[in-house]
């Protein structure tokens, strides 16, 4: 039985953990933002690619990428989409909580001269997490407690959907 009692206690915490609100509650509330600024992510890349997952179905249980050599960014889409980044330095209540879910099913993967990946940024539009593998180093601003790589969620959705890309993969009903 209490077995069943943790069980339930850890999926209400997950499921807490993914909603608006996660940060905020009876112990303190969200983190205060500091500053803002832009974020150029892997200045030397000679190239930029969009690769977006494809749905998962009982049938199709991995579907790979709808595009499996990626969609080629133009430098003007390039730009676009970093102008929708931001490195946003908060100072802390102390009640932070990390979401649950990040399965990112987008991905902007940065090339060299030769064609070699140097970075990627992973985006799951499920929890609005994303990634920087490298990491990009952010600069913490003054009088902030840390610094974490955002994105506007409803203009890179826009972004995606106007290139003929599927924003909403894999994030259930």
């Amino acid at each position: 039985m209490r077995c069943l009692v943790l069980l339930a206690v850890c999926i209400g915490l997950t499921l807490a953990s993914c909603s608006e609100d996660a940060g905020v509650g009876e112990f303190g509330g969200p983190p205060t933002l500091v500053a803002e600024s832009p974020v150029r992510p892997y200045p030397d890349a000679a190239s930029v690619r969009l690769y977006v997952e494809g749905e998962l179905s009982e049938d199709n249980l991995e579907p790979g990428f709808l595009e499996p050599d990626g969609r080629v960014l133009s430098p003007e889409q390039r730009s676009a989409f970093e102008g929708m980044l931001s490195a946003a330095s908060y100072r802390s209540s102390g009640t932070e909580e990390a979401t649950a879910c990040f399965i990112p099913h987008h991905f902007v993967k940065y090339y060299d001269e030769g064609g070699q990946e140097i970075g990627q940024i992973s985006v799951c539009f499920c929890c609005t997490g994303i990634q920087a593998a490298p990491a990009l180093g952010l600069e913490r601003a003054n009088g902030a407690d840390y610094v974490d790589l955002e994105f506007d969620e409803a203009a890179l959705r826009t972004f995606i959907e106007d290139l003929g890309l599927p924003a909403d993969i894999n994030c259930g009903d």
